[in-house]
């Protein structure tokens, strides 16, 4: 059973190869070829890229205290002890904007449409985006209690 799912497999790549190929053969080059299967197959799994990024982000907040994250509406929250401190938008780290994330990050980005504007994370050194976090959690509003 298993090898006949392989074969099928095999033989759709095959087939959408051969038509590929037949699309570039008059101008085209093996590269193209390859250069097209590879940009249709990232078409087809963005959420892979996505969850690469995110956890590049969480390596770099491995010195935040008690970080958890959640999946909102295809972008991830990002939360200290609790409190939403920023999140990952369209593969971009951004902060919530309070002073203490402003003595750090001046870059302002809307996350998505009809947002207030939130900071851009431009630094790549976890101790003080650690730090900057832990400056920030004073002055963010605490999580509402459910009823």
């Amino acid at each position: 059973m298993v090898d006949a799912i392989l074969l099928q497999a095999a033989s759709r790549n095959v087939r959408t190869r051969e038509k590929l190929r037949r699309k570039v053969e008059q101008q085209g080059s093996e590269q193209e070829i390859d250069e097209i299967q590879s940009a249709r197959n990232a078409e087809q799994r963005p959420h892979v890229k996505r969850l690469r990024y995110l956890n590049y982000i969480l390596d770099l907040l491995h010195e935040v205290p008690a970080l958890t994250y959640r999946k909102m509406m295809g972008e991830y929250m990002l939360y200290s002890d609790g409190v939403l401190f920023g999140g990952v938008y369209d593969n971009r780290f951004l902060l919530k904007d309070v002073p203490a994330a402003r003595e750090a990050f001046s870059t302002k980005q809307v996350p998505y449409e009809g947002a207030k504007p939130m900071l851009l994370v431009d630094s790549e050194n976890p101790t003080l985006i650690a730090a900057v976090v832990d400056a920030m959690l004073p002055q963010l509003p605490l999580p509402k209690k459910k009823k």
